[in-house]
């Protein structure tokens, strides 16, 4: 499988022997309310107390970050503009040019679109910040979601979008599947 990018496919989770409640192949990597993330990033605005900031992120991390949540499928499973799911619920994916998001210079459709399922509240925060990549348009309106555009995605760390991915994931996976990847918390 190859990534957004058409880069070499994501490695697979990484190896440390978990603790107790961890599923196998997750981080153990506990926040201030004991969650545990999927992809051992922060998940739901938590933060890891001297955690450095990262690279820039890529379109290749999104895919790596997907690939590392369980039951993740990848529509199409390589190259491509993808969407991914769970339990075929689309979670995050690339959405082709519409009359809906353009560039208010030229007027033209914006290509390069991702869209990132998020909660009611994580959507507010995110596209209410001015200085937030993240933006919204009116055929959004009332869905849980938030777009970027793939130019703006090294405004973003690494982290940030392993933890929008894992929170994405999170917003559509059955609740028994999240709990179970959340160590139960």
């Amino acid at each position: 499988m190859t990534g957004l990018a058409g880069s070499a496919a994501p490695s697979a989770a990484p190896s440390a022997a978990p603790s107790a409640g961890v599923p196998a192949g997750v981080p153990d990597v506990r926040f201030a309310r004991g969650r545990v993330a999927p992809s051992g990033m922060p998940s739901g605005g938590l933060t890891c107390e001297g955690m450095a900031r990262s690279r820039p992120a890529r379109l290749s991390d999104i895919d790596e970050a997907a690939a590392a949540l369980p039951e993740v499928t990848r529509d199409p499973p390589a190259g491509g503009r993808p969407s991914f799911q769970v339990r075929g619920k689309t979670f995050a994916f690339a959405r082709g040019p519409r009359k809906d998001a353009f560039d208010p210079e030229t007027g033209e459709p914006y290509d390069d679109v991702l869209a990132f399922s998020c909660t009611a509240e994580d959507k507010e925060s995110m596209v209410s910040d001015p200085d937030s990549p993240w933006f919204t348009t009116p055929h959004w309106n009332g869905y849980n979601a938030v777009l970027l555009l793939e130019r703006d995605l090294g405004r973003l760390t690494t982290e940030e979008i392993r933890e929008v991915v894992t929170d994405a994931w999170l917003a559509k996976a059955p609740k028994r599947l999240a709990k179970e990847v959340l160590g139960g918390s």
